[in-house]
């Protein structure tokens, strides 16, 4: 997920193990894409029937960036990701008849984290189901791994909806 200007809005977290995959054989990974060889000319005597037809989609795959995934950026760079949680909060703020709002960054890692802040209006039920109570007050669900906004945040988000219910959700 980038900014308009190009930034990523995710860093290496410094924490995680770096992936070191470069050469060795791959051919044990099953999410690796096949690599297959045929022989398109019948004529077995040519010169060109001797070097093989060779398509290599594991080869295209890598050049083309597709394969191996290595979704490194997983953690918030909290310069960008801040003025954006900002933004999402006055916008709520906004709009009287809100319901549901959600900022969501699916990462692509073998534990299939996801970033996502998401707001429910009072009385509005969440999609997962709500505790006796939730319902009585706006709230807000942070399903943001470690990372932790800032407390200027959490308080715009007040002001601007009335949040008054923060549930941070580890995975």
């Amino acid at each position: 997920m980038t900014t308009p200007d190009g930034k990523w809005y995710f860093v290496r977290d410094p924490s995680a193990p770096i992936d070191d995959d470069e050469g060795g054989d791959d051919s044990s990974d099953p999410d690796a894409p096949p690599s297959t060889d045929s022989d398109s000319d019948p004529d077995t005597n040519s010169e060109a029937s001797r070097i093989p037809d060779t398509y290599r989609e594991r080869s295209e795959a890598v050049a083309n960036g597709d394969w191996p995934v290595r979704m490194f950026r997983t953690l918030p760079d909290e310069a960008l990701i801040s003025p954006l949680l900002m933004a999402m909060a006055r916008a709520a703020g906004q709009m009287p008849k809100l319901q549901t709002m959600a900022l969501r960054a699916t990462m692509r890692d073998p534990s299939g984290n996801e970033f996502c802040v998401s707001y429910t209006a009072k009385e509005v039920e969440t999609p997962t189901g709500s505790d006796p109570g939730d319902v009585d007050t706006p709230r807000i669900d942070w399903s943001v791994g470690s990372w932790r906004p800032n407390s200027v945040i959490l308080d715009v988000w007040g002001k601007e909806k009335g949040v008054s219910k923060i549930r941070f959700i580890d995975l």
